[in-house]
């Protein structure tokens, strides 16, 4: 049996580091398009849902506005209420967009984005 020397601990130190760096690299690659394929999803079904939200919301208030104008006798009336009401709430929404939009998103995003991260923690402090 041959006795090793530094160079032979030396080349299989190397070849473990080697290969250990190119593992370690596929795997934040892969990590990042779970995470990019997760956002991916979660965006488009958003969109779908908001779409047919906003489908719905339409047809809603034209029925309300036909409604209200049945009511009061003159269709452009119905309108005009459905109308103020729309603008009343396009208002309120656009002073609270950042709680209700703009600070979701990033956590949501922030949150697909680093999940790997906290299963890494989970799994650091399960094996202490």
């Amino acid at each position: 049996m041959k006795e090793r020397n530094f160079q032979d601990y030396y080349k299989i130190l190397k070849r473990d580091l080697t290969k250990y760096v190119e593992l370690k690299a596929e795997l934040y690659g892969l990590n990042f398009i779970e995470s990019f394929s997760l956002l991916v999803t979660k965006f488009v079904t958003l969109s779908i849902t908001f779409l047919f939200g906003i489908v719905f919301t339409m047809f809603l208030l034209l029925t309300l506005a036909y409604f209200l104008g049945d009511l009061l006798g003159a269709t452009y009336l119905g309108f005009l209420i459905v109308s103020g009401i729309f603008l009343i709430l396009a208002v309120i929404f656009i002073a609270l967009r950042h709680k209700f939009l703009t600070n979701p998103i990033i956590n949501a995003m922030i949150s697909v984005m680093f999940k790997y991260d906290k299963d890494d923690e989970d799994n650091a402090s399960k094996e202490k």
